[in-house]
């Protein structure tokens, strides 16, 4: 490489160089991670070997990110994430076709961190992808996997939740609440960086009580925001105390404002990932839970307190 091309980097990938990284490989890495729960997994032998890679992370579902300040409303892609602050790896499906994002400025979403052509970048990525991938035994293992035990039914929420807490299964909840989109009906996954204000709309998507809502907008404080949540038109501010929002405040102020007919409950099997799982219920259930399976609701669920910690 020139030193021109060393000094300002390549802007086009090499013509005789093509990526690695398929639609259909990052499709099968989603689906054994979310089998597995390897959401927040690693390997650290990476450190050494890369600036970025011995992180890992994904969403394997495209989502709405509502926007905030300078950066505008938009559609985040499914996308595999490598970290070591401040560099950034994506790789993303848009439109069907696979792109690569680099940044070494701490642009660390995928919606800010640019896609990149330099082709030292993408064989970077390469290399790592391809590292995780067979470091998993994809795609080989993956059908071993799907095939190695029955999945619960998810279509009643109650039963579901019954058999979870009576299996003699203890792999039951890894299998069971992180292996595909219908969990969500169910569960509230919540990862430590979440937008908080995606977690009263996970709340409401499991609910439907057609009347909790949030809403954040610009103030004169030191956080420079407020977040406020409305369930059944009464206002509650979500009370932060640093300069910016938490997972924690969020989720016991939404708490404390359903807590009339609703509760949160936090599944203490997640405890210890980046990504912890909460039920949401309605007091009625809770309570026919509480009476049919007291030792086992206190064994799998935690409920939240001002002094329970989560994620802080």
């Amino acid at each position: 490489m020139s030193f021109l091309k060393k000094l300002i980097g390549q802007n086009e990938t090499e013509k005789n160089y093509n990526p690695k990284i398929t639609v259909e490989k990052i499709q099968q890495l989603f689906e054994y991670g979310n089998l597995k729960n390897l959401i927040g997994t690693g390997d650290d032998s990476l450190r050494e070997k890369y600036n970025v890679g011995h992180l890992i992370s994904w969403e394997s579902e495209e989502r709405y990110f509502k926007g905030y300040k300078d950066i505008p409303a938009q559609n985040v892609p499914t996308h595999i994430k490598w970290s070591n602050n401040p560099v950034f790896a994506y790789v993303s499906i848009i439109d069907n076709k696979v792109r690569y994002h680099y940044s070494e400025d701490g642009d660390s979403a995928v919606y800010i961190c640019p896609i990149t052509t330099n082709t030292e970048h993408i064989k970077l990525i390469d290399e790592i992808f391809e590292h995780y991938y067979n470091k998993f035994g994809l795609p080989d293992v993956l059908n071993k996997v799907k095939n190695k035990k029955r999945k619960a039914n998810k279509t009643n929420k109650m039963k579901f939740l019954e058999e979870y807490l009576t299996t003699q299964d203890q792999d039951f909840f890894y299998d069971n609440f992180c292996d595909d989109s219908a969990v969500y009906k169910i569960a509230m996954w919540v990862d430590w960086r979440e937008d908080d204000d995606n977690i009263i709309t996970y709340c409401e998507d499991i609910l439907q009580t057609k009347q909790l809502s949030v809403e954040t907008f610009d103030a004169d404080n030191k956080r420079g925001f407020d977040t406020i949540i409305t369930y059944k038109n009464k206002k509650i501010s979500i009370p932060y105390k640093g300069i910016g929002a938490d997972r924690d405040t969020t989720i016991k102020t939404l708490n404390q404002a359903i807590q009339s007919e609703f509760e949160i409950r936090l599944c203490k099997e997640s405890l210890g990932s980046d990504t912890l799982c909460f039920i949401p219920l309605s007091n009625e259930q809770w309570n026919k839970l509480d009476k049919k399976y007291p030792e086992q609701v206190n064994q799998k669920f935690e409920r939240i307190t001002t002094k329970t910690k989560m994620f802080d």
